[in-house]
């Protein structure tokens, strides 16, 4: 055991070696925080094109939920529901034939009962979507962070992790072998490597790259001046006005303001492929193929209709 920690390194005086340990730390962490990059910051973001779906555009603004938010508007604004109320919804005493409707949307209609409220309405219709469809599409257009992204910046973070505690490992036995036990520092240090190591990984693995906040961007700019002041405006205007904006302010802004208490999330939200691909500062990360190393991360989820022309 004496010839392990025979060498300078082991034997190093406790405040030089914190001192070298310090730096360790700062060049893994920076090592770490270059290879975790986004490298979709680099591409040119895609031309916004005349066959936008507004159903895999509200997914890629926030996943279920969003188009829950988008299902529950169209729903009112062809005339299948009414809103009571402000915050509730009926069925429509008469409406358009069920048959008009997208299969994603008949499933929604048949689920609703009267007087409900539309944040328990959108909650019940998130809860019950696959979308697996739009998270592969979205992903290979590299708008959405892939699972294999995920699980290749976790595996980043792992081996800086395996760096650090490899090295304050040593010392630390080298310490207790000498009987010396004055070892805080060295734990707090490996410790807050850690924590910024997490905090690395839930930055640099957010559900939307970089593309694909850039693309949402251009699309907010795209239709922040639709004129839908009409009396009847086009529905699909409509339904990508609502996939971009959702509740946020600008949609608040436009004629259909009458729609934002219906679209507010509630403050208890359901799960959507937002959460499981994005920030965590944990240490458990599962991929796919459910392996584990970091901060904690899951894959997308399954597939639904579109809205068409």
């Amino acid at each position: 055991m004496d010839t392990v920690f025979n060498n300078p390194l082991a034997q190093m005086y406790g405040p030089y070696f914190l001192l070298v340990y310090g730096a360790v730390i700062g060049v893994v962490l920076t090592l770490c925080n270059w290879a975790l990059r986004d490298r979709t910051a680099t591409l040119p973001v895609p031309k916004i094109t005349d066959d936008l779906d507004p159903y895999e555009v509200a997914y890629l603004r926030g996943g279920e939920n969003a188009i829950a938010q988008l299902i529950v508007a169209r729903l009112v604004e062809l005339g299948y529901w009414e809103i009571v109320e402000t915050t509730r919804l009926i069925p429509a005493e008469k409406h358009p034939e069920i048959e008009l409707l997208y299969e994603i949307e008949k499933r929604a209609f048949e689920k609703l009962t009267p007087r409900r409220l539309a944040a328990e309405v959108r909650g019940e219709i998130a809860r019950s979507l696959t979308t697996q469809p739009y998270q592969e599409s979205l992903e290979q257009q590299n708008l959405l962070t892939s699972a294999a992204i995920r699980q290749s910046n976790c595996w980043i973070v792992q081996w800086g992790a395996i760096a650090i505690l490899a090295l304050g490992g040593y010392k630390f036995m080298a310490a207790i072998h000498t009987h010396h036990y004055n070892v805080g520092f060295l734990v707090m240090m490996a410790a807050f490597s850690l924590i910024c190591l997490g905090f690395l990984y839930g930055v640099r693995t957010p559900r939307q790259t970089d593309l694909g906040k850039g693309y949402l961007q251009q699309l907010k700019n795209a239709f922040r001046d639709l004129n839908l002041t009409k009396t009847n405006p086009n529905i699909e205007q409509f339904s990508l006005v609502v996939a971009v904006f959702g509740e946020t302010p600008q949609f608040i802004r436009t004629p259909h303001k009458n729609y934002a208490p219906i679209l507010i999330t509630p403050k208890t939200t359901y799960r959507s492929s937002s959460s499981s691909s994005s920030s965590s500062s944990g240490f458990s990360c599962a991929s796919s193929g459910g392996s584990s190393c970091g901060s904690s991360c899951g894959g997308g989820c399954g597939g639904c209709g579109g809205c068409g022309g």
